[in-house]
């Protein structure tokens, strides 16, 4: 059997927790998906005998985790191994996420080699919410267009109620920034592809490798980012940089390097790294070898 892990107590209840019982009592091969990196929060939230449901399982040679890399993995160990249950016996393989075959074709209709611009272009990705470190991205902006005046910058994602957005507003008082509450398809992909750096300094707690990264990736963006989750793995000094947590200084200087980078990172290998690394296709052969051979 294989189960997309639902991560809440209620879903898991309701949809997840029926299967596992059954394929357990069957001795049946049990495929457990976790694509989200909020395993111990799920975990936590569980009762003591719902646990005890769920390890019963765990803990048997049919049962194999599917995780996204070994930021996860230790997660899961550390959760399980606290609640004296020996993760060294349990059973786990790599399932990276992917980008689907329409997003490659989509990417690939705006996707620029070469930006001939002479002021560079930044932008930001994601939920308006304080851990994705929008603030700080802002906050770097603000310094580094202080030096390199030209440069042009965007921000896109969904304010949340109370948020904190003066700076911002300020920003787009003033002109000097473009703002998009919701950005998908074509406009999505026009956009990174007239985009140099893409930035997501997040320290968002149940961080994995953030989808809006691939997409960057994918239309040849240089990506800065922080060491959150598994992101470090595929940050490369050819394709981004890693900044410490909650730096707006990190963030300038990280650019300020690229636009001393000689010779520049390039776009198609940035995205060719994506597509080897992030196929559906690959994904899905992985997927069927891992069944047929676990």
């Amino acid at each position: 059997m294989y189960l997309v892990a639902n991560r809440t107590r209620k879903s898991f209840l309701l949809r997840d927790l029926y299967p596992i019982i059954i394929a357990n009592l069957k001795k049946s091969k049990i495929i457990y998906h976790i694509v989200g990196n909020d395993f111990v929060n799920f975990y936590n939230s569980l009762s003591i005998f719902e646990r005890k449901l769920l390890t019963l399982s765990i803990r048997s040679n049919n049962f194999i985790f599917a995780v996204l890399g070994d930021g996860m993995k230790n997660a899961i160990c550390e959760v399980l191994d606290a609640d004296n249950i020996n993760s060294s016996k349990l059973r786990f393989i790599d399932l990276p996420a992917f980008i689907t075959n329409k997003a490659v074709i989509d990417s690939k209709k705006h996707f620029k080699p070469i930006l001939h611009s002479k002021n560079i272009t930044i932008g930001f990705m994601s939920n308006l919410i304080t851990e994705k470190g929008y603030n700080y991205f802002l906050k770097a902006f603000t310094k580094f267009s202080g030096i390199f005046p030209g440069c042009n910058c965007w921000i896109a994602g969904p304010r949340i109620n109370g948020g904190d957005y003066q700076i911002l507003d300020e920003l787009l008082e003033s002109g000097r920034i473009n703002y998009y509450p919701y950005l998908m398809g074509d406009q999505k992909w026009k956009l990174l592809a007239e985009t140099d750096v893409f930035i997501l300094p997040t320290f968002y707690e149940t961080e994995y490798l953030p989808l809006s990264i691939i997409d960057a990736m994918l239309s040849g963006c240089y990506v800065i980012s922080c060491n959150t989750g598994d992101i470090a793995k595929y940050i490369s000094k050819y394709n981004g940089a890693l900044v410490p947590h909650r730096s707006a200084e990190g963030i300038s200087e990280a650019l300020i390097s690229y636009i001393n980078m000689s010779p520049k990172a390039d776009r198609i290998n940035i995205r060719n790294y994506v597509l080897n690394a992030f196929s559906e296709n690959n994904y899905r052969k992985k997927l069927l070898q891992i069944w047929r051979e676990n």
